[in-house]
């Protein structure tokens, strides 16, 4: 676990660090100071996350005050919804929760149905991601299938790891994949990939797609822009 994934658990389940600290026995600079590094020591995170797992589960994702003991009040705010359909409900802290769909890597072709049909709906389940500001963007949540993109740094991304990303307009395209922190999902009409995208050819459409896992199964492959429907880029992890 990361800083950055902790913190995002506190905020899901509406906890200061102070309160945070006192849940699981630790002072609040040492709180502070998890959420400030990239590693976390692996008992010690694995307690922390436990018990936020727990709060949130028992609460549910839009929980809005969480009785510990010292419970503060956190103000409901009417949640924005941008024009794509995503929630987003602002925090004490000035950060955001944004309420996206989850298309399963097993069943993204009832999401490609919605893309080819507007008057099919199918009902995905949510997930609730923190995110520093409102966006305008398209935000859509997507449940890794595979080891691909985990080639053991601290930025990859396991097996049935929670991603969220937000659409890399078709009108960008044309400008080339710049290196992320995480990756690209790719939406293709055969199948969908979480790649990186190292190479971009604007006479063909023609992407390279890279894996971070070293396995000679995970070679790289092209793929030509004509068969992609969308294009994600990988702005959250959450293992």
């Amino acid at each position: 676990m990361t800083g950055e994934e902790l913190k995002d658990l506190r905020i899901r389940a509406n906890l200061t660090q102070e309160q945070l600290a006192e849940l699981v026995g630790m002072h609040k600079n040492t709180i502070y100071s998890y959420e400030n590094r990239d590693v976390l020591p692996k008992k010690k995170s694995d307690l922390i996350a436990k018990e936020l797992l727990s709060l949130i589960t028992k609460k549910g994702l839009e929980a809005n005050h969480i009785n510990v003991n010292n419970p503060i009040e956190v103000k409901n705010e009417i949640p924005l919804e941008n024009t794509n359909g995503n929630l987003f409900q602002k925090q004490e802290d000035g950060s955001f929760n944004i309420t996206a769909d989850i298309i399963p890597f097993e069943a993204f072709a009832s999401y490609i149905e919605t893309l080819e049909d507007a008057t099919i709906h199918h009902d995905f389940d949510t997930a609730v991601f923190n995110v520093d500001q409102y966006g305008r963007g398209n935000y859509k949540a997507f449940r890794i299938k595979g080891d691909s993109m985990n080639g053991g740094k601290i930025d990859d991304v396991p097996d049935k790891a929670l991603v969220l990303g937000r659409e890399v307009g078709r009108h960008h395209w044309k400008d080339g994949f710049h290196k992320t922190k995480h990756g690209f999902i790719i939406l293709c009409k055969e199948n969908i990939f979480h790649k990186d995208i190292v190479d971009f050819d604007p006479e063909t459409g023609d992407i390279i797609c890279h894996s971070r896992n070293k396995s000679p199964e995970y070679s790289d492959f092209t793929i030509n822009l004509n068969d992609v429907y969308q294009i994600f880029k990988v702005i959250k992890r959450f293992m």
